[in-house]
C-alpha cells in the first residue's frame, strides 16, 4: 500500500520528468545528427558535445532521488519500530509544526495510564485540561476516555455538565 501512494514530491518529479526527458533526448539527437548533414568535417566534435549532453542533462538523479531517499527514511523508521505508509504520510511530518503523543503506557503495562500532561498555553492549567478532556470523554467507551476521566476523578477535578459540552462526535480509528 505504501508503494502505491505517491507524495506530491514524487508526482511533480514525475511530471517534471515527462517532459524533461524526451526534449534532453531530442536535443541529443538533433545536435548529434543535424551537423553530419551540414558539416561532415566537425561532426564528431558535436557527436561528442551530444553525448555529453545526455550525461550532464540526465534527469536520472533527479528522478530515482525522491524515492531513494523516502525509502532511507523508511528503512531507518522500521528499526526504530517504527511504521510509516509511504513517502506521502513522511511529506506531511516534515510540515508539522505541533505533535500531541500519547504516552498511556499501554506497551509496557498492558493497560492505558495516564503518565504525563503538559499543557502548551500558559493560561490553562493542568486542572483546566483534565477538566476539558475529562468533560468530553466521560460519554466516551474507549479505554483510554475511561483512564482520562479517572485520573481527572484522582485528582479530584470537578467535570463540566452536559449543558457545558454542547456537541461531541466519536471519529472511528
Amino acid at each position: 500500500q505504501a508503494q502505491t501512494q505517491r507524495s506530491s514530491s514524487e508526482l511533480l518529479v514525475e511530471r517534471f520528468a515527462k517532459i524533461y526527458t524526451p526534449l534532453v533526448v531530442a536535443s541529443a539527437t538533433l545536435l548529434a545528427s543535424v551537423p553530419w548533414a551540414l558539416d561532415p568535417d566537425h561532426a564528431k566534435d558535436y557527436f561528442y558535445m551530444a553525448l555529453t549532453l545526455l550525461v550532464v542533462a540526465c534527469p536520472c538523479a533527479l528522478v530515482v532521488s525522491t524515492p531513494i531517499t523516502y525509502v532511507c527514511t523508511l528503512s531507518v523508521a522500521a528499526r526504530h519500530n517504527i511504521l510509516v505508509k509511504g513517502g506521502a504520510h513522511l511529506e506531511s511530518l516534515g510540515r508539522m509544526t505541533t505533535m500531541a503523543v500519547d504516552k498511556t503506557g499501554t506497551l509496557t503495562e498492558g493497560r492505558f495510564q495516564l503518565q504525563a500532561v503538559e499543557v502548551l498555553d500558559p493560561q490553562y492549567t493542568r486542572a483546566d485540561f483534565l477538566q476539558l478532556v475529562a468533560s468530553v470523554e466521560k460519554c466516551a467507551a474507549h479505554p483510554m476516555a475511561v483512564d482520562l476521566v479517572a485520573a481527572a476523578r484522582r485528582e479530584a477535578v470537578c467535570l463540566l455538565d452536559d449543558q457545558t459540552i454542547t456537541r461531541v462526535d466519536t471519529l472511528p480509528g
